[in-house]
């Protein structure tokens, strides 16, 4: 990835990693320290940051991860001292999942697919960032690692397994209905998709919109307009959506309602994925 928007994309999923590893390790005194000196060398304390390798040096995990934190970002209001090589040195000494994922991501932003996905690979089981974006390298491909449906598949199904993620439900569901990968099981994916769609996932909605037919898909394009911050999002979102009037919309919603009402046996459902109308 080059450019400002490839940057900025990587350093905050390193921030959610980071936030990630201190609810992991609330409990634990070292972390809740590093972090302390992770937020003072965050607003220029140097000495802050002197003393994080000094604990990084004496074998501390969590210093040696909030180190190369400190080196991948560097201070607000000094970012010229990012510095990557000792961010990946750090992190390597920490030996933490959350560590090892961002590594792979400096790699991945580096162009090294291979040396990325092997370092995942070590602690993915138990880190399911790791192996949501394991699913994603093997499902898009990169150079030096090929497309690999089944194991996009695999991971994405270990990620559903681990905690139930919306995005992961969505991604199992489209290989399950394409049969990319695995055996081809519409039911199966549908069911991902409502069930991820439940959890306000808009990929899913819209994909529930795109197999309904009749009265239904009635039923699911309000439910995608509904998911809309408003109703030029909503018609700019979907081609169909620009066939109708401001008023035809409210109708839509209105005969979505009145399906639901009659199919008791979707109804909780569709309520429930249904929020107030916003047109």
């Amino acid at each position: 990835m080059t450019g400002d928007n490839a940057t900025s994309s990587v350093l905050w999923v390193i921030l959610l990693a980071m936030c990630c590893f201190i609810g992991a390790c609330s409990m634990s005194v070292d972390s809740g320290a590093a972090a302390a000196l992770f937020d003072r060398q965050k607003l220029g304390d140097a000495s802050a940051l002197t003393e994080l390798e000094s604990d990084a040096g004496k074998g501390a995990g969590p210093a040696s991860f909030f180190a190369g934190l400190a080196y991948q970002l560097g201070p607000i209001s000094d970012p010229g001292r990012r510095n990557k090589l000792k961010a990946k040195s750090y992190y390597e000494q920490a030996k933490l999942p959350a560590a090892a994922h961002n590594l792979a991501l400096i790699l991945l932003d580096e162009g090294k697919g291979e040396a990325a996905v092997k370092v995942l690979l070590e602690y993915a089981d138990s880190y399911p960032q790791s192996l949501m974006l394991l699913g994603r390298i093997y499902l898009h491909g990169l150079e030096g690692v090929p497309k690999n449906y089944p194991l996009a598949y695999q991971y994405f199904d270990k990620v559903v397994r681990f905690n139930k993620d919306p995005q992961a439900e969505y991604e199992c569901a489209v290989l399950l209905y394409t049969g990319r990968g695995i055996e081809k099981d519409t039911v199966k994916a549908v069911r991902y998709w409502e069930s991820s769609a439940k959890f306000g996932n808009v990929d899913s909605k819209k994909a529930l919109y795109n197999i309904s037919t009749g009265p239904e898909r009635l039923v699911w394009m309000a439910i995608v307009i509904n998911a809309q911050p408003n109703l030029k999002d909503a018609l700019e979102s979907k081609e169909d959506f620009r066939l109708y009037t401001n008023a035809e919309l409210r109708m839509i919603q209105q005969r979505a309602a009145i399906w639901i009402d009659a199919h008791p046996t979707r109804n909780a459902e569709m309520k429930y994925m249904m929020p107030a109308m916003k047109i």
